[in-house]
């Protein structure tokens, strides 16, 4: 590699590792410029949420490719269904290929199949579509709703998006850590603000 990796000190393995099987299977049909892509695209869609797609510009500063490695890979990409791609204003946006499966599928799926989780109602799904949207993986975050009261977790929810605004928070590790552990109230956080972010994000989310 010519990075220097003198300061690296191993990876973070997350509650739930996750990476789709078809990946493996691929691997020999991927050259190196797509498997950087596509590690990408897929990671966003996970940790991030399927409500943010990645730009090719996104995809160029995070793979370190060059703009015309990372076209003509994105290109290949799409030339094999593997990617699609969206418009954006004046420039297009690129996702993984998922199987046609929303959240409300997987979740009758999953409480078919598992009686400790049932369908869950409207409430708990906009919650759940909350956590997600805030970086929290899919299982982590349907494991916070069935065990936590949902007035709680966006009491929590919005600790978390003051600690951003300061900068004390830098990712969905610290708003699964103030749930869990019931956190207090950041310092100065003002309860008045609920309010007015309550319905910022439910414009947003819609």
């Amino acid at each position: 590699m010519e990075k220097n990796l003198t300061d690296f000190n191993g990876f973070t393995l997350p509650e739930s590792t996750w990476l789709p099987p078809e990946m493996i299977d691929l691997l020999p049909e991927l050259s190196k410029s797509e498997l950087k892509i596509l590690i990408v695209i897929l990671y966003n869609h996970v940790q991030i949420g399927d409500n943010s797609p990645t730009s090719i510009r996104d995809l160029e500063y995070i793979t370190g490719l060059s703009r015309q490695s990372a076209f003509t890979a994105v290109k290949q990409l799409l030339e094999a269904e593997l990617i699609v791609r969206h418009k954006s204003g004046q420039s297009f946006v690129y996702e993984a290929r998922v199987q046609k499966l929303g959240h409300q599928v997987k979740l009758s799926k999953l409480s078919e199949s598992n009686n400790d989780s049932p369908l869950l109602d409207s409430t708990k799904l906009n919650v759940l579509k909350t956590l997600r949207s805030r970086g929290v993986y899919g299982k982590t975050a349907r494991k916070v709703v069935d065990e936590f009261d949902v007035e709680f977790i966006q009491t929590h929810v919005d600790y978390y998006e003051f600690a951003v605004r300061k900068g004390w928070a830098h990712g969905p590790g610290w708003l699964i850590l103030s749930i869990k552990e019931n956190w207090d109230a950041p310092i100065d956080y003002k309860t008045t603000d609920v309010v007015r972010n309550r319905q910022r994000y439910a414009e947003w989310e819609k």
